[in-house]
């Protein structure tokens, strides 16, 4: 069972998304970038999930924070948006994204055999 986080302010979405994951895994949801960092100072992820449009501070600056702090940037950072432009998605590569997923491309069940298939991965490389 692995911890994930889910960074998305879309709370149908969200719901969807939580639904499917905590089938199987630890998951906990916040809905803004900001509140990324709250939860991390008492609860290290195995996962994060992240849009990159959210409120009080986006995906993208989440990303650069995370990557800052020698303390979190080895924690795995899935991208969920619905920015779907080659430029967008190659942004988020270069601020530290392991995966990129366009949220239109996927349904709830196929998310969760991508996190299952990138959790099992990245335990295989640890």
């Amino acid at each position: 069972m692995a911890k994930i986080l889910l960074a998305e302010d879309d709370t149908f979405l969200a719901t969807v998304v939580m639904g499917e994951l905590s089938k199987e895994h630890e998951t906990r949801r916040v809905p803004d970038g900001e509140q990324v960092f709250l939860v991390l100072e008492h609860w290290q992820p195995d996962l994060i999930v992240l849009d990159l449009l959210m409120p009080n501070m986006d995906g993208f600056q989440v990303l650069e924070r995370l990557k800052q702090d020698p303390s979190r940037s080895s924690i795995p950072v899935l991208v969920l948006t619905n920015l779907g432009s080659r430029e967008d998605l190659e942004r988020a590569k270069k601020a530290g994204a392991a995966e990129t997923i366009v949220k239109v491309d996927f349904t709830p069940q196929q998310l969760h055999q991508r996190i299952n298939l990138f959790i099992a991965q990245g335990m295989k490389k640890a």
